[in-house]
């Protein structure tokens, strides 16, 4: 039978022409023959599975399209990549990005996207990439979208783009359910994700956090989650050149060293100059104001004794 051509249901033997002309035959004309039940073939209900529990694998759910990473016991699953191994290098921009251990096959190799551009960097295919900017940024920085098109790598970001194939969600709601909410910086929400795919080692390149920027608003994230994974187990590897966990002594049982002290001297007193400075530029600037209204108080009195002429004005 023809794919466009129907099915008609079974009514108890014969075709549905011989039904249709039985009825026309018979004396009582004014009863209508039978409506016959017409199902196309691509409407017809699925037949349901026997056994109670393929029935109830048959009803479950689908995940949704194209999601590309999902919550398989209570543990993120990622489309494009797997966790290979128990150790994982984390990468950034900083100056020692050039000691990563890249031929080390003991590692699982995480690095920022923008670390992908920096003399250091060295490819391969089994990378994660961390690219957690919002979506103005792409839109801002020349030749980000070509450099990542031209790597192809899974890519974790905040959501998935067309335009970015191996794209990949943060699991941001399935972290924020589990652990404390503090993320500064992409750097928190890949450690944060080494401890939460239980990685026995956690070492970081490139990621000195020494900036001002850094120091004051990210490092305190950065810091935090290393304890949380050290806290779980982890050993935790820095590059020496970072300032990430680090100290100039033993508050209070430890003095500054001489180098140390005399910078500290120094520093001392640079804020003071600076204090300083800020108190002169306050004290300016209240005889500014008062200077101002003085020279505006003998404008007036000027305009009104000279029947209104201006400074500058001759008779």
């Amino acid at each position: 039978m023809a794919d466009n051509e129907r099915d008609v249901k079974d009514l108890g033997g014969g075709s549905p022409d011989d039904l249709v002309a039985m009825y026309a035959e018979s004396p009582m004309t004014e009863v209508a023959p039978p409506k016959l039940e017409v199902v196309k073939k691509d409407e017809k209900k699925a037949e349901q599975p026997k056994s109670k529990a393929k029935r109830k694998r048959a009803n479950k759910p689908k995940p949704a399209q194209g999601a590309t990473v999902k919550i398989v016991n209570d543990k993120p699953k990622f489309e494009f990549w797997q966790k290979k191994n128990d150790k994982v290098c984390l990468v950034g921009t900083a100056t020692s990005i050039v000691n990563t251990p890249w031929m080390d096959k003991s590692y699982d190799f995480w690095p920022l996207q923008v670390a992908t551009a920096i003399q250091g960097y060295r490819y391969s295919d089994d990378q994660l990439l961390f690219e957690l900017h919002d979506e103005r940024y792409f839109d801002i920085t020349p030749g980000v979208k070509e450099r990542m098109n031209k790597l192809n790598l899974p890519t974790l970001m905040q959501k998935e783009y067309d335009w970015y194939p191996k794209a990949m969600s943060y699991p941001l709601t399935h972290m924020r359910k589990k652990y404390r909410t503090y993320f500064t910086s992409s750097i928190a929400y890949m450690i944060a994700l080494a401890v939460e795919m239980e990685y026995k080692h956690i070492a970081l390149f490139g990621i000195h956090m020494a900036s001002s920027e850094e120091y004051t608003h990210q490092k305190g994230a950065c810091e935090y989650w290393l304890g949380v994974a050290e806290g779980r187990g982890a050993d935790v590897f820095i590059a020496p050149e970072s300032e990430v966990l680090k100290s100039v002594n033993l508050y209070a049982y430890e003095p500054l060293s001489e180098a140390a002290n005399s910078v500290y001297k120094r520093l001392v007193g640079l804020q003071n100059g600076v204090q300083e400075l800020m108190a002169r530029e306050e004290e300016i600037r209240n005889m500014r104001v008062k200077t101002q209204g003085a020279l505006s108080e003998a404008q007036t009195i000027f305009r009104s004794l000279s029947g209104g002429a201006k400074m500058g004005d001759t008779k």
